[in-house]
């Protein structure tokens, strides 16, 4: 395998990049990407074999889900059983935002996504750039962070291609990345629950809340 291409994002015209990365997500590859809050590792949500090479190459116990991205807050429909009044208002106040929640996974969605747990971590980000590689690639991409299980995140460009080498396709090279996760929010039951706090302090969403409630 020849060495895995670099390619800078031009955030004048950050288009050829987006582009060139979402034809190769659309083809089956895996590529390593900047997201709204670190550098993920990016594979087609309908593209079984990638998926599989994300958990080999991540080395991602298969007991661990992957959460995934979409452009849209509507285009969870297809991808979830149910959403809750209380997750639609908590939807509406943090997307686009760096809040990954957690539903009931439809059918669409692989076992290996959800670690045949039937539930499924999705995020619609706050980057603008990050949605238009979703809309040109015409599907959800999964944003586990880039880095070896249980390692650190991959803050830039360089140290993703030292850790993947050559194991993935591409790197879209959106500089420096100094930030922390998505908080993660469980909305599969009655009580709606924080499991990792992240970028929005879990103050806000618990204030969200006692509104709601």
């Amino acid at each position: 395998m020849t060495k895995t291409k670099i390619v800078k994002i031009d955030f004048n015209d950050p288009d050829p990049a987006l582009k060139k990365g979402a034809g190769l997500l659309g083809e089956g590859k895996i590529i390593i990407y900047p997201t709204d809050t670190l550098y993920g590792i990016g594979a087609g949500i309908y593209h079984e074999a990638a998926i599989e090479k994300l958990f080999e190459i991540k080395k991602r116990e298969s007991q661990k889900p992957v959460l995934i991205l979409v452009e849209k807050p509507e285009d969870i429909f297809p991808l979830v059983k149910n959403v809750s009044p209380a997750a639609a208002k908590l939807i509406k106040q943090y997307w686009p935002g760096p809040v990954t929640f957690v539903f009931e996974a439809s059918e669409k969605i692989s076992t290996r996504l959800t670690a045949h747990s039937g539930k499924i971590g999705i995020r619609c980000p706050g980057s603008a750039m990050v949605r238009r590689l979703l809309s040109f690639a015409g599907f959800p991409v999964t944003a586990t962070s880039a880095n070896l299980s249980a390692g650190f995140p991959c803050r830039n460009a360089r140290e993703a291609e030292k850790v993947f080498g050559k194991q993935v396709d591409l790197i879209l090279d959106g500089g420096a990345l100094e930030s922390e996760p998505s908080t993660v929010v469980d909305v599969t039951g009655e009580e709606i629950k924080i499991l990792r706090p992240g970028k929005i302090v879990p103050h806000f969403v618990r204030t969200s809340l006692e509104k709601i409630y």
